[in-house]
């Protein structure tokens, strides 16, 4: 097996599996004190998520998935929503970006209220367990990314780069979409629209 993380801690062994790690996803809102950082495992086959791991420790809440197994936060079965409307909806849009104003915009133009944590695995929980409708960051690092896609699609949701593809996750990525699938076309739409 190979290791791929944040912390310098890559080990690459050209195997067809990869760990990927990040300790500590969320490092700002951590060293400010501000209890919104997680812990983010998976490991990945052949550039695809197969068991995915999401652990905020200040609430205790571990959220882990297999693949074709279903989510589970704490052992209960886990569902993102079925909303298919953005108004009134809670929307994370990671990263300071330009591009993020017009998106932001139009997030809110539809209705969102729309928010920043400075990490993209803690929207994401929240978008698996149903109380956010999506999650939006363009960011590159397949650490923040691996563990989020199968978690929020054996929640049932989807999980995409921004361009609405899917990608492997044992390279860079090309950021990521994480919603419903009701409201994720929409999204993706709005994204290409702004760029």
């Amino acid at each position: 097996h190979s290791v791929l993380g944040e912390e310098e801690s890559n080990m690459i062994a050209g195997s067809e599996y990869v760990w990927v790690c990040d300790p500590i996803d969320g490092t700002i809102p951590y060293s400010l004190g501000l209890p919104i950082s997680t812990f983010s495992l998976a490991l990945v086959k052949n550039g695809r998520p197969i068991l995915g791991l999401l652990y905020d420790p200040i609430l205790n809440r571990l959220i882990v998935a297999e693949l074709d197994k279903g989510a589970y936060l704490n052992y209960k079965l886990i569902k993102v929503s079925e909303s298919t409307s953005l108004n009134r909806s809670l929307v994370a849009l990671e990263n300071n970006d330009t591009r993020f104003c017009k998106i932001r915009e139009r997030l809110a133009g539809q209705g969102s209220l729309v928010t920043t944590f400075a990490s993209i695995t803690y929207p994401s929980l929240l978008v698996a367990i149903g109380e956010f409708k999506a999650a939006i960051w363009f960011g590159k690092t397949p650490w923040d990314g691996a563990a989020v896609q199968i978690i929020v699609e054996e929640a049932g949701g989807v999980c995409t780069d921004i361009s609405g593809n899917n990608q492997r996750y044992d390279r860079e990525i090309n950021g990521l979409v994480a919603s419903n699938k009701n409201i994720h076309p929409r999204i993706i739409e709005m994204i290409k629209e702004c760029l």
